[in-house]
This record gives structure tokens, C-alpha cells and sequence, in this order.
């Protein structure tokens, strides 16, 4: 047969034979070689977008050191300061000393401050709603109370708000923090409010340290501290 050679078997190819046998070979090589290209590309991809995924997760933490500082005023149908009220041993309650206290006392659903002088015998409303129990904004919530002296007392726990009255409990500020506020207490001539910020994953968390040194009237931070 013209042009007819052996292979590795003794089988006669032809020269139309070898073409297709060679063109087959290298189609096989192309689609393994574009395969493989594939393979890098989703691979690529892949990492490109773990990274990305990664970088996002490891940012760094922007703190929020906004405070929005607000004076409370009495809502409809609170009592008037110095309205006689009872106040149990279950109350949230503090004393500057022998005398000088004040307690949390729930008047028709709101949280109120009330204020003692003779040791707790006699308590009486002495400023307004700290907050509404049961209401759906939980931010401004309150559960615990400090001293400071006998003057300064403070609200805070549970929420992202520190409630502050410097004079006795003739007017009371309240700051909103852009975080969870942790704890609050007394350092020299002030007051420290610790809050914790993440980010919008989780994966991040700070906690910053606030001071106040005018009864809650500016707050400030602390430069380089949170951990």
C-alpha cells in the first residue's frame, strides 16, 4: 500500500491514518492544557476571594467615639420631684454615706430615680424617667447605679447610655455611646464609661474608655487605650 507504514504493533497505517492520530493527540493536549488553565483560573478566583474575605475580616477596627450628650426632662404623668415613694430591699439602690442615697424605683412602668437623706427611712422622686421597662428602644435601658460622692450619682447597665446628675438629682444628663456600654466608675474629679464596639461581623471587638470630669456634660477619650 502506497505510503503505507508500521506502527509499534506491526499495524499498516496509512498516511490519512497518521493525521488523524496526530491531530487527535493534539486535540487531547490543547483540551487537557485548557483544562488545567481552568483549573488555575477557578483556583485563582478562589483564593483572590479568601483573601478578600480574609482582609475584610482581619480590618482594622474604626472605633465610634461620638457621644450625644441630652438633659432629661419629666414626661407626661411622671411624678413631681419630691412625691413620696417606697423603695424595697429588692430595688437597685446606693449610698454616698450614712445618710445621702439614691434608688431606681418603678412608678406606672418607668425606671425613676429617687433620693434619701436620712439613711432610707423616707424616699422621694428626684428627677425624671430614666427609662420606660418594657420598651422596645433596649439602648437607652439602665439596671445599675454608683456614687460618686454625695452629690453625684450615675444609671447605667444594659444598654448603651450612662445617666448622670452631678447636683444632687436637680438636673440629670443622659450620653448615648455608639456601643455597648460595659461599666462605668468613679476615677479622680470624674467619671470613666467603658464601651465595646465590633465590627458589622463579629469577628472584631474594642473596648474604649470615655471620662467625664463636668458631670457628664462632655465626654472624652482616653488616647491609644482599648484592648
Amino acid at each position: 500500500m502506497l505510503g503505507a507504514t508500521t506502527s509499534g504493533g506491526g499495524v499498516v497505517e496509512t498516511p490519512e491514518q497518521r493525521d488523524r492520530t496526530y491531530s487527535g493527540r493534539m486535540n487531547y493536549i490543547s483540551l487537557s492544557r485548557r483544562r488545567a488553565a481552568a483549573v488555575l483560573c477557578c483556583s485563582a478566583a478562589g483564593l483572590a476571594i479568601a483573601l478578600s474575605s480574609a482582609c475584610a475580616a482581619h480590618a482594622a477596627l474604626v472605633p465610634d467615639t461620638k457621644v450625644i450628650v441630652r438633659t432629661l426632662t419629666k414626661g407626661h404623668g411622671q411624678p413631681a420631684d419630691g412625691t413620696q415613694v417606697t423603695v424595697s430591699r429588692q430595688d437597685r439602690r446606693v449610698f454616698a454615706n450614712a445618710r445621702i442615697g439614691f434608688a431606681l424605683v418603678s412608678v406606672r412602668g418607668e425606671l425613676l430615680p429617687a433620693r434619701t437623706t436620712d439613711g432610707g427611712r423616707i424616699w422621694r422622686i428626684d428627677g425624671p424617667g430614666l427609662f420606660a421597662e418594657g420598651a422596645a428602644d433596649a439602648a437607652v435601658a439602665v439596671s445599675n447605679l454608683g456614687a460618686e460622692d454625695a452629690s453625684t450619682f450615675y444609671a447605667y447597665g444594659g444598654g448603651q447610655v450612662v445617666d448622670i446628675t452631678s447636683d444632687g438629682g436637680l438636673v440629670w444628663r443622659q450620653a448615648i455611646f455608639q456601643g455597648l456600654e460595659a461599666g462605668v466608675s468613679p476615677i479622680d474629679h470624674g467619671l470613666a464609661a467603658y464601651v465595646d464596639q465590633s465590627n458589622s461581623t463579629g469577628t472584631q471587638g474594642i473596648t474604649i474608655q470615655f471620662y467625664t470630669t463636668n458631670g457628664g456634660r462632655r465626654w472624652r477619650v482616653i488616647k491609644g487605650y482599648n484592648f
